[in-house]
């Protein structure tokens, strides 16, 4: 079983930060955090099914 977790941090500080996670099940997470008042809060959770392309 393994995770793999992916940081993509914005060039802007208006954007926040995401972080990517990828299953081995093929489940795929996107977690957005922000700062607000100078706490780091997470406010928006996105599950997306990846479906393994058929062609090699």
């Amino acid at each position: 079983m393994t995770d793999i977790l992916i940081e993509v941090r914005p060039q802007s500080q208006q954007r926040p930060t995401r972080f990517i996670l990828v299953s081995d099940d093929g489940h795929v997470s996107v977690l957005e955090y922000a700062m607000i008042n100078g706490n780091r809060l997470m406010y928006n959770t996105r599950l997306i099914r990846f479906e393994p392309s058929q062609s090699q």
